[in-house]
């Protein structure tokens, strides 16, 4: 029973596919990184989305289409060219694995969860859930403050449910909630085939490495991909335009029992020389192995 995990890289309102080496039997995708702007100029801000639709379209390929909005009042949208979206996809090839469920769920509500979901054992060494997107909008375009989205893992018995928040407000009192797409992981005790480990409410821009030394027993790691399973970014100070927005881990090489980020961190910025409060703003990731 393989594992195989794939990360493509693509401009805003493409598509991607992931090519594996036997047939994809089960899969879920998830947003690694993403850098939206408007290009050279700030804007107000009245719709942010990013959006993954799935399929998979031949035994051995998994395509994903991406749709972003970042929109205001005034006809700015999002310039593709300078703008981007890592996208992973975690599949079971070859062979049914009773081990592990690989889920996605799409439009959670901020504050709700999705409905239940088998999971493959009520004792679990992965139970994680992380984000494939979001959409935020509201009547009119505003300045940003925070702007904040999670998807969250519940599990009650043997079944599990991804729980999800989205919310964007300014100092004004103006706030736009909306929802999430999200992906799961979840794989029992007696599962060997991927291992995972969270990285939770870190900023930086610095390069630092993740060990698996103990739970990989020996093994190397043959794949690695790292999942962003929550962000939170928020302008020092007052509300402004926003240029540019994003945030995850934009790159990371296995090196033998260890994988090195490159960073992981949130980032907002305006044309003004304002930025985001690196004290108020973090992600959270998931770091994901399979043994060679």
């Amino acid at each position: 029973m393989p594992i195989s995990i794939d990360t493509q890289i693509t401009a805003p309102n493409r598509s991607v596919t992931f090519n594996f080496d036997d047939s994809v039997l089960a899969y879920v995708v998830g947003i690694s990184y993403w850098d939206f702007s408007f290009g050279s100029n700030d804007h107000h801000v009245k719709e942010l989305e990013l959006s993954i639709q799935a399929n998979k379209p031949t035994t051995q390929q998994v395509t994903a289409q991406i749709t972003a909005k970042l929109n205001d009042d005034s006809g700015h949208g999002i310039d593709s060219g300078s703008s981007s979206i890592h996208v992973t996809c975690i599949a079971v090839i070859g062979s049914q694995d009773a081990n592990v469920a690989l889920v996605n769920e799409n439009r959670i509500a901020s504050g709700a969860e999705s409905p239940a979901f088998p999971l493959p054992s009520n004792s679990l060494s992965i139970s994680a859930s992380f984000l494939s997107g979001w959409d935020l909008s509201q009547t009119e375009d505003h300045h940003v403050k925070t702007f904040t989205t999670a998807a969250g893992f519940s599990q009650s018995g043997s079944n599990g449910q991804i729980t999800g928040q989205a919310q964007m407000v300014d100092t004004s009192g103006n706030f736009a909630s909306g929802w999430i797409d999200g992906g799961s992981l979840a794989a029992s005790t007696t599962e060997n085939g991927i291992l995972a480990k969270a990285v939770t409410n870190k900023q930086t821009d610095s390069k630092f490495g993740v060990d698996f030394t103990d739970e990989l027993q020996d093994k190397t790691i043959k794949e690695a991909a790292v999942l962003l399973q929550n962000l939170t970014v928020t302008f020092g100070g007052d509300d402004h335009h926003v240029k540019t927005i994003g945030g995850g881990c934009s790159g990371w090489q296995a090196d033998g029992t260890s994988v090195n980020l490159d960073n992981a961190r949130a980032f907002l910025t305006d044309d003004s020389g304002h930025k985001q409060s690196n004290n108020d703003s973090n992600v959270s990731v998931m770091v994901v192995v399979t043994p060679s």
